[in-house]
């Protein structure tokens, strides 16, 4: 299941972030093992980026690609600020962008909640926002 999500709210003044979502290339087909009696599917690894540019508020990010390139490339594109850069890359995983005072934190789990949990154990300030999000498969 995609999943993706993303909240954004006025940095430095700024109403409010552009973001650009980016269809995600299919990833190839999964190959298949078989073992006598049983089927089980290999799975492919998925990527997924988040990229930023902390002075205007902007920010991209993708998830399904079948490669840390692709993925980032993609957060880039999406990222409406020519000096966006990459600020985090994840391989089947979900990534969480966190801004606070003390500046941009990122984190990854297995899911949403466990990324944003542990980007908020490194950006404890109550000023700390969520920027984005977004999960592989």
């Amino acid at each position: 299941m995609k999943r993706a999500g993303i909240l954004a709210a006025g940095m430095l003044g700024i109403a409010a972030a552009q973001a650009q979502v980016v269809t995600p290339r299919p990833l190839p087909a999964r190959p298949v093992v078989v073992v006598p009696g049983t089927v089980t599917a290999v799975p492919a690894e998925s990527w997924g980026a988040i990229a930023y540019h902390r002075a205007s508020g902007a920010f991209g990010y993708s998830f399904d690609f079948v490669g840390q390139r692709e993925a980032g490339v993609a957060a880039l594109e999406a990222c409406v600020h020519p000096e966006c850069i990459v600020v985090a890359s994840y391989r089947s995983a979900c990534g969480v962008l966190l801004d606070g005072p003390t500046g941009p934190v990122v984190a990854e789990g297995v899911t949403a909640q466990e990324a944003e949990t542990k980007a908020r154990l490194q950006c404890t300030d109550p000023q700390c926002r969520l920027i984005a999000w977004s999960c592989t498969k």
